[in-house]
This record gives structure tokens, sequence and C-alpha cells, in this order.
């Protein structure tokens, strides 16, 4: 991990910069010794001279050089070993920021997970309430489907009996109208009855002209009422007067009756209709 890799290195740098105190250390106890070495020298210089002076010489030169060298390794080191020291400070100031960090994270983390357990108890909630309504979705539409089906059933039969109705409810206005037609041609010929004088005829006994009422007319039969009008109209042949007008009579009188037959029946068929409908 990042944490593993960063104490490796921190302990690889403390190694180092061990190593380079001590040889500094070492260096330092180095120049009392090149000291006295050249002292040394200087004095086998004075007592030999020529060719091992110029040996010594150059000795002299070469452990300068090395005191130089050392010198430079001691400031490097010493360069080094401050470096090192702030990388150090910086290493465990960072190590202790990413450990905080890393707390932070951590208590992220469990409250996420927290509120990713409590969302996915609700939406599991919300799913389970979610099938339960397209299951009543769906019961309701079947139960929606057979209403629109009987109701589909009673609008075909309303406008069936909406059909027969205006039907009827013309024929009504039509029977209506030829019985207002019916009524007035009767009171026309009523009238024109009135100015008519019975005669004698034959032997039978001298009778009262009756005028009857609706309800005596519709209680009448009519084959028996079609019999006595075809006595009547013999006698009246054999008689032979000019009573033209009485078979004009009979023959509204017969239309009349019809007439309200037909007012009859479509009334009924209305009220049953009506019945139903309701």
């Amino acid at each position: 991990s990042v944490f593993d890799k960063i104490n490796i290195q921190y302990i690889s740098s403390i190694i180092q910069i061990d190593h380079l105190i001590q040889e500094l250390d070492r260096f330092k106890r180095q120049p009392s010794k090149i000291e006295e070495d050249i002292k040394i020298l200087q004095d086998k210089i004075l007592e030999i001279g020529g060719d091992k002076l110029r040996a010594q010489k150059s000795k002299v030169d070469h452990v300068k050089e090395q005191l130089v060298l050392i010198n430079e390794r001691i400031i490097k080191s010493q360069v080094a070993k401050s470096k090192a020291e702030k990388d150090r400070i910086k290493i465990e100031n960072s190590l202790a920021k990413s450990e905080g960090e890393l707390e932070e994270l951590n208590n992220d983390i469990e409250k996420l997970t927290e509120e990713i357990q409590q969302k996915t108890e609700v939406a599991r909630s919300i799913r389970i309430k979610a099938d339960e309504a397209i299951s009543i979705l769906e019961s309701k539409k079947e139960e929606l489907d057979e209403i629109k089906e009987k109701l589909d059933e009673k609008t075909e039969i309303i406008n069936r009996i909406r059909a027969i109705e205006l039907k009827i409810k013309t024929q009504l206005e039509d029977s209506e109208r030829h019985l207002l037609e019916s009524k007035q041609k009767e009171t026309h010929w009523r009238n024109s009855l009135s100015k008519l004088t019975l005669h004698e005829i034959g032997g039978d006994e001298e009778q009262e002209f009756q005028i009857y009422t609706d309800d005596e007319l519709n209680a009448m039969n009519k084959d028996t009422l079609q019999g006595e009008i075809d006595d009547l109209k013999e006698k009246i042949q054999n008689a032979n007067p000019n009573l033209s007008v009485l078979e004009d009579y009979r023959i509204r009188e017969k239309e009349y009756l019809s007439r309200v037959r037909d007012l009859e029946e479509i009334t009924s068929k209305r009220d049953e209709c009506k019945k139903e409908y309701d």
C-alpha cells in the first residue's frame, strides 16, 4: 500500500544518514593523523631532500586533495542529512494527514454504507407497493373491461329502444293526426246526419236516431255492427232513397274505429318499451 512504501523510503533514508554520519566521524578523526604524517614527511624531507622530497610532496598534494574531497563529502552529507530530516518531517506530516483523510474516508464509507442500506430498504418497500399497485390496476382493468362490455350492451339496447320509441312516436303522431281528421269528419257527418229525417220503411216501427259515445262504439262488436249496417243498407236500397250520405258515414265510421285500434296498439307498444327501458 502507499503507507508501506512511505515507511520503506523513510527507513532507507535513516540508514543512509547513519552511514554518512559514521563516515563523517571517521573523516573528522583523519585530519589529526594526516597532520602528524605531514610533520613526519616534512622532517624526512629535510633529511633526505631531492627525489625523495618530490615524492613526499606528491603524497602531500594527494593527501590535500583527499582532504578537499572529504570536506566536500562532509558538506554534502550534512546537506543530505538536513534534507533527509526535512523529508522525514514532511513524510511524517503527510502520513499524519493521510491517516486523518483515511479516517474521514472510513467514516464517509460507513455513512454511505448505512445510507445505501436504508435506501435499499426504501426501494424494496416501494417496489413491493408498486407490484401491489400494478396487481390492483390489472384487476381493476379487468373489472373496467367487464363494465365497458355491459355498458356497450346497455347502450345498444338503449339505441334500439330509442329507435323503436322514435318509430312509435312517429306512428303515434300519424295516428293522432288521422284520428283528429277522423273526428273532424265524424263531426261533419254527425252534423249532416242531424239534418236528415227518418222515413218509415216497411212495417218497422219508427225509432229515434241514437248517437253512441266513443266508449259505446269501442265496446261494440265489429262483425255485429257490420251485419247490422249491411241489413240497413239492403233496406235502404230496397226503399231506393237518395241517402248516399249514410254510406259515407259508414265508411268514415270504420276508418274511425280502425284509427282508434291503431292508436291503442301503438300506445301499448310505447308503454312496453318504456317499461323495458326503465
